[in-house]
């Protein structure tokens, strides 16, 4: 039999089992819902791809004298703020992330230690959060390590990813696995689950379940031998979305089965896989969204299902206030709160920020937050450091390829550098000149670099925390190079200024 008709087959199998599971499991459901006549509100806050980023940013080092957007202090002090509002009015809240809360800046670096972005979404309230595809990106026994870390910081959240697959046979994902939990722990212990239920004080039942889209497993390869439901070597085949949309109705009959009124998908899938999954799985009532960081507000409807998503890099707070009227959900108003400098922050969250900054500070030797690096190509104090059309020439692409090429020919010289490239230095408007700090540095270079940090010294012995002059012709070698799934990878350039 050919492998296209294989797959073909079990497409068609998949589908027959899912229309079976529908008609046999959903009915129940149904008249669950329908039993409670009475109609009950509630609202549910949200965030995603949230990337450590804990200060405002414009960039960081912007912060608090210029303009700045997002920082988790400012998303705490919302959080609080509404949360309080709906209290008095006896409204309750739902707090979610729908998954990439890490890997970003440098406080991704205290993971393992202090876990920063959980540690201060457990502070803040949040009920539940969804594995996403950088939570995995350097592999499961970091992601088990750091996640342990968190429990040792006194975390309770769960961590939901409903089609997350161990290898039984492959030892190297065994720290993982030993934190999941086929059963909902209710808060009361970190765990990576399938789903959670939250009875909310009117009495309104909410289940809650994660699911890892495919577009998010393809690019990330280091998963591996964790598996979430893609085809082998073929992450596009549609057999790779079906197995999502198998797990999902499991997930939503199971969920109607204990008494669920309402369910959600936290899902870092990404608004095309977001917005197709309701066409094929019922049942769901609201969908929080991540990974494309789309800002989907209004919300976007598709037949009976809301979906939302809030941005990036916690450049919004989406608040989702809604109705149950015994048979269905509906949205009384929605609005995507933007964190700029009207927003106040957060007290007690802003001094814990602080003191992962010193944590910081200590472990690096240099104040994170201040100048930490120029570019001054033609000797005029530096050059502009653009933000976009995405997957275009940038002049830090240029600066950051050089550096690669000086690295790579050192350490290697048969073997040129290939590396991903994601974000910029700063931010429309911010400091044309091309200065920064140290802070987000791992904005455009998130992912594991040879000889470590990114930007590092002058090949002229100049210490960190001095300028970093880039002399003319240094950055003329392109960077954009086709690379995997499309994605834009680092190109060997002619030579290089800065160390990695």
């Amino acid at each position: 039999m050919s492998e296209r008709l294989t797959r073909r087959l079990l497409a068609v199998t998949a589908c027959l089992f899912l229309a079976m599971s529908m008609v046999v499991l959903l009915e129940p459901g149904e008249r669950s819902r329908a039993a409670n006549g009475v109609s009950l509100t509630f609202t549910i806050l949200h965030t995603n791809d949230e990337h450590s980023e804990l200060i405002p940013y414009g960039p960081a080092i912007d912060y608090p004298t210029h303009p700045t957007t997002g920082g988790f202090d400012r998303v705490a002090h919302e959080i609080a703020r509404i949360k309080g509002e709906k209290a008095a009015a006896g409204e309750p809240v739902l707090t979610l992330s729908a998954g990439d809360f890490s890997q970003g800046t440098l406080f991704a670096w205290l993971e393992t230690t202090a876990a920063a972005e959980l540690s201060l979404m457990q502070m803040v309230g949040y009920d539940a959060v969804a594995l996403g595809n950088h939570e995995m990106e350097l592999g499961p026994a970091y992601r088990a390590a750091a996640l342990n870390a968190a429990k040792a910081n006194g975390v309770t959240l769960p961590i939901l990813c409903a089609n997350i697959d161990f290898d039984e046979t492959d030892p190297d994902d065994d720290a993982l696995e030993a934190l999941f939990s086929e059963t909902d722990k209710q808060g009361t212990e970190l765990a990576i689950q399938r789903y959670t239920v939250k009875t909310l004080p009117n009495g309104l039942k909410v289940g809650i379940f994660g699911l890892l889209g495919v577009e998010a497993e393809a690019v990330a390869p280091a998963a591996a031998p964790v598996k979430f439901g893609n085809v082998a070597g073929n992450p596009e085949d549609p057999v790779s979305f079906i197995n999502r949309v198998l797990v999902a109705q499991e997930m939503v009959n199971t969920l109607r089965a204990q008494g669920c009124q309402v369910v959600i998908a936290l899902s870092h899938s990404g608004t095309r896989e977001e917005t197709e999954l309701p066409k094929w799985v019922t049942g769901i009532d609201v969908i929080v969204g991540g990974h494309s960081h789309d800002l989907n507000y209004p919300p976007i409807t598709v037949g009976n299902t809301i979906i939302v998503q809030a941005g990036s890099y916690t450049s919004h707070l989406g608040v989702l206030e809604l109705e149950y009227d015994g048979s269905k959900v509906s949205v009384r108003s929605a609005q995507a709160i933007e964190m700029n400098d009207d927003v106040p922050v957060h007290p007690e969250v802003e001094a814990a920020i602080s003191a992962y900054k010193a944590g910081l500070n200590s472990a690096l030797g240099f104040d994170i937050m201040a100048p930490y690096a120029e570019t001054d190509r033609d000797g005029d104090g530096g050059f502009y450091v653009n933000d976009g059309p995405p997957f275009v020439e940038t002049n830090l692409g240029d600066l950051i390829t050089d550096s690669y090429l000086r690295t790579a020919a050192a350490l290697n010289p048969a073997e040129p550098p290939g590396h991903g490239l994601r974000g910029q230095w700063s931010h429309p408007g911010q400091h044309p000149a091309g200065r920064g700090g140290a802070l987000f540095l791992l904005r455009p270079l998130p992912y594991p670099a040879p000889g470590g940090f990114p930007l590092r010294s002058h090949q002229d012995g100049l210490s960190p925390g001095q300028l970093l002059p880039l002399r003319p012709g240094d950055m003329g070698h392109p960077q954009l190079h086709p690379g995997h799934g499309g994605q834009p990878v680092l190109r060997p350039a002619l030579r290089g200024e800065l160390q990695v």
